[in-house]
């Protein structure tokens, strides 16, 4: 697959200047209900909430937020480490230092940076994500030691408003970075004269810091699409969790039981997964009402899981709403913070 060259069309707005807008709301603290937070310790963070596009996030005290404008009046939101040496806004640059992620409601373009880069049909990793994309059309940008440093999300539906050429686009720092060149032939050449249009290839070197990653996998997973037409309801009184507890050691075969309103089953049922730090499966399947679920009471439900415990000290059971519609503002995900005893 040949890979396009990003716009330099960024660095000519970057020059002269571009129409941003200060965020329509200051950053809150993590006390809003519609919020849908684990239940270990958090860290400090601040929550972005945009009722315009109708979604959430919260972001460590590093990072910041900046509502603005890509060419063709396209609306673009930040979320971006603080003290970068760029000029926002970012789309779908390659500079390498740069940790951010770019929501994209309307889509912008079909340039994509240079590099190897697999669908995540073809993709054999995993983000901690809880809404569904659209495996063919969302990509992964590679290192040449395989790792990933970006991600371009796109929405198997997309949410409320969004249009459907919405993106979301993920990109993370890498550390001691170089770009190389490679012909037809197999041979390097230098970069100035390299054409990823023709017959070249561009690979990039370097690696991805664990924090970083760590620091990336906690904001996807307090991302979360809202209807806006109405207060939702805690967590804590659409399910609870009774067996196992929060943050303590999990073995297989592992019994859950617990509790939710009938509402949060159709026909029936609801999915669930257990995944470790990095959002990797572990086993999912469907748990079943013990009881008749068309009612706006709690009913109860059990069910007993095998999986084989990774490496990683820390994971998530992972318990969501059946949402038949598939929309993501429909969604509501309780993520219950799990230990692996060392192996």
């Amino acid at each position: 697959m040949k890979k396009l060259p990003i716009l330099s069309l960024f660095f000519a707005l970057l020059l002269l200047g571009c129409n941003e807008k200060k965020q329509s709301e200051d950053p809150v603290s993590n006390t809003d209900p519609t919020e849908e937070k684990d239940t270990e310790t958090p860290t400090k963070t601040e929550t972005y909430r945009n009722d315009t596009w109708h979604f959430a996030l919260d972001y460590p005290p590093s990072f910041t937020v900046l509502e603005s404008e890509l060419p063709g009046d396209a609306p673009v939101i930040n979320v971006y480490k603080k003290n970068t040496t760029h000029n926002p806004p970012f789309a779908f640059h390659e500079e390498p230092d740069l940790f951010y992620l770019s929501f994209i409601p309307n889509g912008f373009g079909t340039e994509t940076p240079n590099g190897e880069q697999q669908s995540f049909q073809e993709w054999s990793g995993s983000l901690p994500l809880d809404f569904e994309v659209d495996q063919e059309a969302s990509t992964v940008f590679l290192l040449e030691n395989g790792e990933p440093w970006a991600y371009m999300l796109k929405f198997n539906q997309p949410p409320k408003d969004w249009g459907n050429y919405a993106t979301i686009f993920i990109h993370l720092p890498i550390e001691g970075f170089s770009a190389e060149c490679i012909n037809a032939s197999g041979n390097t050449k230098p970069m100035a004269q390299c054409d990823p249009l023709g017959s070249d290839t561009v690979n990039y070197k370097g690696s991805i810091n664990a924090n970083d990653r760590n620091i990336l996998n906690t904001m996807l997973r307090s991302l979360r699409f809202y209807t806006g037409e109405e207060k939702e309801k805690q967590l804590s009184e659409l399910i609870q969790i009774e067996h196992p507890l929060p943050n303590l050691d999990v073995t297989s075969p592992l019994t859950i039981k617990g509790k939710a309103r009938g509402y949060w089953y159709f026909e029936g049922s609801f999915p669930y997964k257990l995944e470790d730090a990095n959002g990797a499966e572990l086993a999912s399947g469907s748990i079943n009402a013990d009881g008749k679920w068309m009612t706006e009471e709690f009913v109860p439900f059990e069910k007993q899981i095998a999986f084989e415990a990774p490496d990683d000290e820390r994971g998530y059971l992972v318990f969501k709403r059946a949402n038949a519609s598939g929309k993501p503002e429909h969604d509501r995900t309780y993520r219950l913070p799990v230990l692996f005893p060392p192996k």
